[in-house]
């Protein structure tokens, strides 16, 4: 019997299929089959919509479980209750732990739809060539985010392309340099054909910041070419977006969180119908730290990092007091963790201040840092925005760690930018063993990379004996 790809919610390809096949029927309403998905803008555009939905819905960008919560308790910005992850909290994963497997399997079933997005839009020829286009730079974007962080989680990683499975499922692990490779070309391809403009599902201009843009593209490429020390890249595309003073501006430290703030670049929107943000709502405590709940609190470390004028302290961060005397205190960047309250913050992917912080260090690393092209300036127009004092006369020995230290507290709790910046500043072995004064346990080095899942060493014997360094 033929196979049939069942589009469930506009989803597409059901990520590694069994082998077992599928019992064809007629697709019912809220179904899209392979064969139809690209037939018309609608339904194109719609498979898309699902996988921003996924996005939303899933575990990895948001919630409890999201990489802004598992990175911070690995790093040193979150502490956790919950005793299923003590393993990541003190280090010491393996193979076989949750926290190991959930990034990477739900990682690259994004990318196989992103895939299969890919395949069927460059097969259709009923589509509107600039709604066709928009697409396929929406989805080689999306693959080459998704690709950024299995890297930066992982290592070297096989470099899935195509929607075969029979072939990906047997592909041995690619370098460092082939993998950005392939993300940079599918970044600058989005970048050629995004539109600049923020669209809705109709493909007309929007408000809502949750569709990918040129910019959006360019944003995550800038990042990438600091990751790989390219530094003029880095400056000139953070740049671009910079200059873009008609579209986005700093915003106040209580407004930058809020749905297509002026500092948003790109936001995800909730689709869950009862809480703002996951992440407000996994975040904010109203209790002491629970196992069964809200599991997470900042370290004391970040919390006694900033200088006492810091309005990011002030605004950012909230504590709670169980009475006892013992205080926590949490990340309060998004201020609704209720339930059923009016929708007012959309999830934060990428926001202007980053830029100027990748120009910053980009510039640094030139050897600019006074002057108005310099690190200082940059670096001084976030200081502004907290309410901190202009830094004057910083120079090479200690202009890193200032970059460091802004970085940690513009960014704690945010898609994992503290463990992959302590990481390429090669600083990862000072900070962990630090952190493990308030931790416990012993920092070794190879831990900075995650293992690869043990069930994906068994599926794929091109990765049988081909464990990251140090786990078995």
């Amino acid at each position: 019997m033929q196979k049939k790809i069942i589009f469930i919610l506009s989803i597409f390809l059901l990520p590694f299929l069994s082998c077992k096949k599928m019992i064809e029927i007629d697709p019912p309403i809220d179904q899209i089959t392979s064969n139809t998905a690209f037939k018309n803008d609608a339904s194109a555009i719609a498979v898309l919509n699902g996988i921003y939905e996924m996005m939303s819905r899933g575990s990895f960008a948001t919630g409890l479980n999201s990489i802004s919560a598992v990175i911070g308790i690995a790093s040193d910005e979150l502490k956790t209750v919950r005793d299923d992850q003590t393993l990541i909290y003190m280090n010491n994963q393996n193979s076989q732990n949750g926290g190991t497997y959930s990034f990477w399997t739900e990682l690259y079933q994004f990318i196989y739809r992103v895939n299969g997005a890919v395949e069927g839009l460059s097969a259709s020829k009923t589509l509107k060539e600039s709604t066709k286009q928009q697409l396929l730079g929406e989805a080689r974007f999306l693959r080459a985010f998704f690709y950024f962080y299995l890297v930066n989680l992982y290592g070297d990683v096989p470099l899935v392309l195509s929607t075969d499975f029979l072939k990906s499922s047997k592909l041995p692990r690619q370098g460092l340099a082939d993998v950005y490779q392939q993300i940079i070309e599918d970044l600058s391809f989005a970048r050629e054909n995004l539109s600049v403009n923020y669209l809705d599902s109709d493909m007309k201009s929007s408000d809502e910041r949750t569709r990918p843009t040129k910019n959006v593209a360019t944003s995550l490429l800038s990042r990438v070419y600091l990751y790989l020390g390219r530094w003029d890249d880095a400056i000139a595309l953070s740049t671009d977006v910079i200059a873009q003073q008609n579209i986005y501006a700093l915003a106040t430290l209580n407004s930058i969180f809020l749905k297509n703030s002026q500092e948003a670049i790109w936001q995800l929107q909730p689709v869950n119908g009862l809480a703002n943000t996951e992440d407000g709502n996994a975040f904010i405590l109203t209790s002491s730290p629970n196992p069964f709940g809200k599991p997470y609190s900042l370290s004391m470390s970040i919390v006694n990092s900033f200088e006492t004028s810091d309005g990011r302290k002030n605004e950012w961060i909230g504590m709670i007091d169980d009475g006892s005397g013992t205080s926590a205190f949490f990340p309060f960047k998004y201020k609704i963790g209720e339930l059923d309250k009016p929708v007012s913050e959309y999830l934060m992917v990428f926001r202007l201040a980053e830029q100027y912080l990748i120009r910053a260090e980009a510039r640094a690393r030139k050897g600019n840092i006074t002057g108005n092209n310099g690190a200082e300036s940059d670096l001084n127009i976030i200081r502004a925005r907290a309410g901190l004092p202009h830094l004057q006369d910083l120079s090479q020995n200690n202009i890193y760690s200032t970059i460091l230290s802004e970085r940690r507290h513009e960014f704690f709790s945010e898609w994992g930018h503290r463990w992959f910046d302590i990481k390429r500043m090669g600083v990862v072995d000072q900070v962990m063993t630090e952190a493990m004064t308030e931790k416990g346990g012993v920092w070794k080095s190879y831990q900075q990379l995650f293992p690869i899942p043990q069930q994906e060493l068994q599926r794929n014997p091109s990765l049988t004996g081909h464990q990251n360094p140090g786990y078995n």
